[in-house]
């Protein structure tokens, strides 16, 4: 049985694809946290500690990397994890021209001007590209789960914006709520990357992992509003409006993602043998969200303030 190291393996994205692959595979993780994964072994410790990598190198066949966000930590992970069989470097669409380029696809112009974020991961994936490792660059558009929901303006948190509605309060949404939005459940995200291990098409190749379905930020608002019966409250805001305001990055993330309207094409994936559809919408992805009670502890005192200044 392959051995599998994933750093990261509980977050947003990356907890459903580590419970896909303990059916199939030895899944370890590495993380800092104590949160466990049943049937899967956990070492507890910072990706950035070079010395526990080295002590781990011969211990795994492939590696996925949640936590690899610069060139600098590219060339780290390259040089001690360089025999591994194949090592998947998740990246993002971000580092795409979206801003000039309606339709993506692996060949598309990169450049992001608005996010560093992004700018670090182009970087990074050019290390990748350059070195000799067997490596599969993945880049998710929006994923989420149920911990976790597309959504416009918010906080630290998705619940507190769930809150909001529930307790008839206005939601903040960019522009005008109808740009096309590209957004995968995890569980649909896993279950295309599994196809993707030791898959002799996908070493050192690049993909966009990314819904094939399209929804806007005002579908998915009245989604949630209906399904806990409210009525929606909707003040909109430009992306260069937010600009005016630093409580949160919201220059990386409306300048630099949010407000692009993009459809992503899956025509590489399909090129080799790969037609995973979306087994999840996003009704049913919300719904499954909205089930998670866990959800509901979340609380952001600092963005009801923010809204309460937009008044």
């Amino acid at each position: 049985m392959k051995k599998i190291l994933i750093f990261g393996g509980t977050g947003n994205i990356s907890l459903d694809l580590t419970n896909k692959l303990k059916e199939k595979y030895d899944v370890s993780i590495l993380n800092r946290s104590d949160t466990k994964v049943v049937g899967v072994k956990t070492i507890k410790g910072n990706v950035a500690d070079l010395k526990l990598l080295e002590s781990i190198k011969d211990d795994f066949d492939i590696i996925f990397d949640f936590l690899l966000f610069n060139e600098n930590e590219a060339k780290d992970r390259i040089k001690i994890f360089s025999n591994v069989k194949q090592y998947f470097f998740i990246s993002s669409v971000t580092v795409f021209d979206r801003e000039n380029n309606i339709y993506i696809d692996e060949n598309t112009k990169k450049g992001n001007p608005y996010s560093e974020y992004a700018k670090n991961k182009l970087l990074a994936e050019k290390v990748f590209e350059k070195s000799s490792i067997n490596y599969t660059i993945i880049r998710p558009s929006q994923t989420y789960s149920n911990r976790r929901i597309p959504l416009s303006v918010k906080g630290k948190y998705c619940y507190p914006v769930i809150r909001r509605i529930i307790e008839d309060k206005f939601v903040l949404i960019h522009g005008d709520g109808t740009n096309l939005w590209s957004a995968m459940h995890s569980i649909d995200f896993a279950n295309i990357v599994e196809k993707l291990i030791l898959n002799p098409k996908a070493i050192r190749e690049d993909f966009n992992v990314c819904s094939t379905n399209f929804t806007t930020f005002n579908e998915i608002y009245k989604i949630i509003a209906k399904k806990v019966n409210k009525e929606l409250k909707v003040k909109y805001i430009t992306s260069q409006e937010l600009l005016k305001y630093d409580e949160y990055d919201f220059k990386t993330a409306f300048m630099g993602d949010k407000r692009y309207s993009n459809i992503y094409k899956r025509d590489k994936l399909e090129s080799i043998g790969i037609y995973e559809k979306d087994s999840i919408d996003i009704e049913k992805g919300i719904e499954m969200y909205l089930d998670n009670k866990e959800n509901e502890k979340e609380v952001d005192k600092n963005f009801e303030i923010f809204c309460d200044r937009l008044k």
